[in-house]
């Protein structure tokens, strides 16, 4: 599984999306601004292993509201965006809710979709930023997954794969024990048995075979 990196301000998580070409937004000052939003929105001992920039709700390139920051965390999915007079919009989606994640692209345009138990988020973006943006969330897919089951209180594949070794060890005790049991029943019966072919063999003034042998 990929390792995570942490990033936590928005120095870094602005300098990760530029350098990974996930997008820069209208320059520096504009991803520290919106960036820092996030920073302000995350929860204690949170950090982000991904950053991007998009246009948020992205139906055609003349409908949508505009560039937002991304990070997913190892939590959430944050959004935002500072707009003028310092407004802002800002949301989250815990990882829990996500159904799925997929790509849709032309030759001038991707879409990213994120499809959640109460909502279908669409970002559009470059289609050179889609391609890449893809790959990266299909090696970090496993992590996701994990980070989900752990916010819904599943076992982690590690545990579960434990515990299913620990449960076929028990069974195999468990078989030896109850082969053993069932020698030690059948002991005195093998042994009746032989010493019912010794008698007879030796009534018949016959010495008896080596598999006879108490």
């Amino acid at each position: 599984m990929l390792q995570p990196i942490h990033l936590r301000t928005a120095e870094e998580m602005y300098r990760y999306s530029c350098e990974h070409e996930f997008g820069t937004g209208f320059g520096l000052r504009w991803g520290l601004r919106n960036f820092k939003l996030l920073e302000q929105r995350m929860e204690k001992g949170e950090s982000a292993f991904l950053t991007f920039v998009g246009l948020h709700r992205f139906h055609s390139m003349s409908s949508h509201q505009r560039n937002f920051a991304y990070a997913i965390t190892d939590r959430r999915i944050l959004m935002g965006q500072v707009r003028s007079f310092w407004r802002i919009r800002f949301q989250s989606v815990p990882l829990n809710t996500i159904m799925n994640i997929s790509f849709d692209s032309d030759d001038a345009i991707g879409v990213m979709k994120i499809m959640t138990s109460g909502d279908a988020l669409t970002i559009g973006m470059s289609q050179k930023q889609a391609l890449a943006l893809s790959k990266e969330l299909t090696e970090l897919l496993p992590l996701i997954q994990e980070l989900a089951r752990k916010m819904s209180g599943l076992p982690d594949q590690e545990g579960t794969e434990s515990r299913d070794e620990e449960a076929m060890a028990t069974g195999s005790e468990d078989a030896g024990e109850a082969s053993a049991a069932e020698a030690e029943t059948a002991a005195p019966s093998e042994e009746s048995v032989t010493a019912s072919g010794e008698t007879a063999a030796e009534d018949a003034g016959q010495a008896p075979s080596e598999t006879d042998q108490p």
